[in-house]
């Protein structure tokens, strides 16, 4: 089991913040924790119990199954993303069917994320006419709930041997003081090793400067990352 206690979640300062303000602030802490290889099924090939920041999540590769659907594709595998949350993280008011509809909103949107951001990196033509499933499941929630479940969906494939151009792997970096400019956040997911980036999320109110200076951060974030995930996957780790 991999634990990684990481301080490089830096602030991102607007233009108009002086070097003196950056070199004073101190940087956020981020735990970045994975077990692999914790689910044991005859219908799973690879599996991930993940800790990213205040998100716990895990992701479950199943076994390829031939794709019987209606748009079946012929030279490449269709990725099926599901997402969900625990029961006792549901933040359901009582069984009112909007607060229904916004939970499974939210899944969709989270969902949606991971696919996005996984297409680019899985060699869906390495098995065609099959489809690559991976169901991920919120165990405790925070804002880092979708770069977490990023990351947890790329290292169960992984661990399941699907063939990948590189790993994806998700982070959040914010800027909450507004002493330094607006608030913002955001949730990037790159493949580090192509210096491509697979997806991003960006809220809030940033000059281009800031917002390429939080960009460069979250890349460095998920290299760092890929280096120590990379190390932990190592034969006879």
């Amino acid at each position: 089991m991999l634990h990684l206690t990481n301080t490089y979640e830096p602030s991102v300062f607007p233009s108009s913040s002086s070097a003196a303000a950056a070199s004073a602030s101190s940087p956020a802490p981020f735990v970045f924790s994975l077990k692999r290889g914790w689910c044991q099924s005859s219908t799973v090939l690879g599996s991930v119990l993940l800790q990213e920041g205040s998100s716990v999540v895990s992701a479950i590769v199943h076994i390829l199954r031939p794709n019987t659907g209606r748009n079946v594709n012929f030279d490449r595998a269709a990725l099926e993303c599901s997402v969900s949350r625990a029961s006792h993280v549901v933040s359901l008011s009582g069984s009112s069917k909007s607060a229904q509809e916004e939970e499974e909103t939210l899944c969709h949107v989270h969902s949606k994320a991971v696919e996005a951001a996984l297409l680019p990196a899985v060699l869906l033509e390495a098995y065609p006419k099959s489809v690559i499933s991976i169901h991920i499941k919120i165990l405790q929630s925070s804002e880092h709930d979708t770069a977490a479940a990023i990351s947890a969906a790329s290292l169960a494939l992984l661990d399941a041997s699907v063939e990948m151009r590189d790993i994806v792997l998700g982070v959040m970096l914010r800027n909450d003081d507004a002493a330094l400019g607006p608030t913002f956040r955001c949730v990037l997911a790159t493949l580090s090793a192509l210096q491509q980036v697979s997806f991003m999320d960006f809220t809030g109110e940033v000059d281009p400067v800031a917002l390429s200076q939080l960009v460069a951060a979250c890349k460095a974030q998920c290299g760092v990352l890929r280096a120590t995930v990379l190390d932990a996957f190592r034969p006879g780790a």
